[in-house]
């Protein structure tokens, strides 16, 4: 499934720069700091960048502020990027990680009444999740069956071994609804949605609000602390800020880097609060590589060649806040690599000017154009002023290079859906664009993040440029079935330097995520399991708002 954290798809990429010196990769910059004891009562509005276009895994985006209100994830990623229980009371592989035991709790319902049990869990495996429509078929193509063995138990059947399965119950692959609801709803359930988690829905008008109120049953006691929140897409960048410090709005997501500049000095006038999390993704352009003429690597190579991240960076207002990327992994991940790093194209006009050179003089040049002709392409990029100003340096970059370009704008919920493509076309989910703007990477297992990214096309909604080839299979399949973290290292090493050569995506650099809000509200980024353990914390613009709470 497409994700839409705060737009999940990811509706772009953001330029990055030099690290802040109090910045780690991979790591929220701005700490929870003790705000007190939490305190019941409250109605917020928040405001993301983008609409979702369904609230029903396996069907479209949502935005994971939503999942996590409405539904529960059976996983969740711990602050230490361990994946433990959550809604789940444990999951357990057996000896050669084909089969993972899921044991539900106790006395958990759905917000219709009806209860979560291992025949739920089924019926949304088998007639959901693993439809022949489903976004989710990539993300569980090796799943081949959940069978029921007890009230509150069944056993997830892989076809092959997986160390990284438990990632995937993270995702709205494990986000739990209602059968009885979606059922009796059918196609209609996608607006209405019916969850186990500490909201309920009340009401969606597309464009404008979704609202939740607190689900007075819900299976954690105490929570959650806020009355009731309206999540309003709004899609331009200074409206949503404008609106937060004006405070028509409560809290925004963004990762655009001028507004988080913005934001950080705003917090040191005590206007607002933030939360900001730098990691292993990276912003950029995604290229469709089905279509021509950027279905040539050397075409691909000559597009990055041209790409000053610097200068990119420096426009984006990025200096100090991001760094350069050059792969799927931050400086400070345990997976990056410094052979992918020397290995990548980096800006050099020269060698721009001579990758595409071969490809203008090839008689048999995909695009069907008279050797000599030059190299003609098209990128699509959101409507905010800081989308156009980033499409537009990219222009002058590859028109430098002798690249014919010809810009467009559209907005987010459209662009991410011309890139995801849908069920019905041929490739499935091959999308109809051919370069946009894009987020590449997670905090997820590298299994999980390049089998997204790079699965099958027909089948993996995620995999956005279409890219495939046996060595990034093989590679996933050694991500999928060691544990073994050399192992592991080698393999994303060994798909880093592929992509480095292939180039289906253009980085420019790491994205920042924000959540802002205005000062009264508390623990944005201090979210918990149900023993205590930390919780991952606010990354990719998402946190649990049920334990968010607001000050008097």
């Amino acid at each position: 499934m497409a994700l839409v954290a705060c737009g999940g798809g990811d509706d772009t990429d953001d330029a990055g720069a030099e690290n802040d010196p109090g910045t780690e990769a991979g790591v929220a910059t701005t700490e929870p700091s003790d705000e007190g004891e939490p305190t019941r009562g409250g109605d917020i509005s928040v405001g993301l960048i983008a609409e979702s276009t369904s609230l029903r895994p396996g069907t479209g985006t949502f935005n994971l502020n939503i999942g996590y209100a409405i539904m529960d994830p059976l996983m969740v990623q711990t602050a230490e990027r361990t994946v433990e229980p959550y809604l789940a009371e444990s999951l357990v592989p057996n000896e050669d990680l084909t089969e993972y035991t899921l044991t539900l709790r106790e006395g958990v319902t759905f917000h219709d009444g009806t209860p979560l049990d291992a025949e739920a869990i089924k019926s949304n495996f088998d007639t959901y999740l693993k439809a022949s429509t489903s976004t989710l078929q990539g993300a569980l193509r090796y799943v081949t069956s959940f069978d029921v063995t007890g009230e509150l138990t069944g056993v997830y059947k892989l076809s092959q071994s997986s160390a990284a399965f438990p990632d995937v119950l993270v995702t709205p692959a494990g986000m739990p609804f209602s059968p009885t609801a979606a059922e009796a709803k059918g196609d209609a359930y996608i607006d209405s949605p019916v969850g186990t988690g500490p909201f309920t829905f009340v009401s969606w008008t597309k464009d404008n609000n979704l609202v939740v109120e607190r689900n007075e049953d819900y299976w954690q006691e105490g929570l959650p602390y806020l009355d009731r929140i309206t999540f309003r897409p709004l899609t331009d960048e200074e409206s949503r800020y404008s609106s937060l410090v004006a405070g028509d709005l409560d809290a925004i997501a963004s990762q655009r880097e001028h507004i988080v500049a913005r934001a950080l000095a705003d917090e040191e006038q005590d206007i607002l609060k933030t939360s900001v999390f730098v990691g292993n993704s990276a912003g950029g352009s995604v290229i469709n590589t089905l279509v021509p003429p950027v279905d040539d690597p050397r075409v691909r190579r000559g597009l990055a060649h041209a790409i000053n991240q610097d200068d990119v960076i420096t426009v984006m207002s990025g200096t100090g806040i991001t760094p350069p990327m050059t792969q799927f992994f931050g400086a400070e991940s345990p997976y990056y690599s410094e052979a992918v790093a020397a290995a990548w194209p980096a800006y050099d006009t020269e060698a721009a000017r001579a990758s595409l050179q071969e490809y203008i003089d090839d008689p048999s040049r995909s695009d069907g154009k008279a050797p000599g002709s030059p190299v003609s392409i098209e990128y699509q990029c959101g409507v905010d002023p800081a989308q156009r100003e980033r499409s537009q340096v990219y222009q002058a970059m590859w028109s430098d290079v002798g690249v014919d370009v010809t810009l467009s704008t559209i907005e987010v919920t459209q662009y991410i859906t011309d890139v995801i493509g849908t069920a019905d076309t041929d490739p499935p989910f091959a999308g109809e664009y051919m370069i946009n703007c894009w987020t590449f990477g997670s905090e997820a297992d590298p299994f999980t993040t390049f089998d997204n990214t790079f699965g099958p096309v027909p089948t993996q909604a995620n995999n956005t440029s279409n890219y495939t080839s046996a060595t990034l299979d093989e590679q996933i399949q050694i991500l999928g079935s060691s544990d073994d973290i050399e192992v592991r290292k080698a393999a994303v090493e060994a798909i880093g330097m592929e992509l480095a050569e292939q180039v289906p995506n253009v980085f420019a650099g790491s994205s920042v995520f924000m959540i802002a809000t205005n000062p009264s509200l508390n623990n944005v980024n201090g979210w918990t399991l149900p023993d205590g353990t930390p919780g991952s914390g606010q990354t990719a613009m998402v946190t649990h708002w049920s334990q968010v709470w607001q000050s008097e």
